[in-house]
């Protein structure tokens, strides 16, 4: 029984420092979210346009029918991210490019399941570009389809990756 008011006294103890600690980290969360919208929570819930950009980023888009885009060299029309596309069979890839040359690789995260050699007419427009792809039969339910081109020393760049699954 003489133990007894210190172990109230230390899970009150804990108790606090346990509150302290989660309001600390509620206030670090609150913050990081105004420091990456540029908008405090309250504003940004008022005048939901502000929220998930600022000066310096890009928009977050979350539609899934919009064009995979990295820097506009390369744009994905079809397949969209997240597609599912039938393996053992053909997949079609179209878009527009303003590189001269690249490839694509379709596979399963172990292993190639085919690829295609594109080449357009280099223009400073964007080019549009058409692939047909026969692929094998997949051991993953998900895969990439990637984007690859050679810098000057022949070393492989992944330009984009765009997730997909496989029925």
């Amino acid at each position: 029984m003489k133990r007894l008011p210190i172990i109230i006294f230390c899970l009150i103890l804990i108790a606090l420092l346990s509150v302290g600690c989660f309001s600390k980290a509620a206030d670090e969360i609150s913050n990081e979210a105004t420091e990456t919208t540029g908008a405090s929570p309250k504003e940004s819930q008022e005048n939901p346009e502000n929220s998930g950009t600022n000066e310096n980023q890009e928009p977050q888009v979350e539609n899934q029918d919009t064009p995979a885009v990295l820097e506009a060299n390369i744009i994905v029309d079809e397949p969209k991210e997240g597609q599912v596309i039938k393996s053992g069979g053909k997949v079609i890839i179209k878009g527009k490019t303003r590189l001269q040359e690249f490839d694509i690789e379709v596979e399963d995260g172990h292993e190639i399941l085919g690829t295609a050699h594109i080449s357009v007419q280099k223009s400073q427009e964007l080019e549009e570009f058409e692939a047909t792809i026969e692929i094998g039969e997949h051991t993953s339910p998900s895969g990439m389809i990637i984007f690859v081109t050679e810098d000057q020393d022949g070393k492989r760049q992944e330009q984009l990756l765009l997730p997909v699954k496989f029925e």
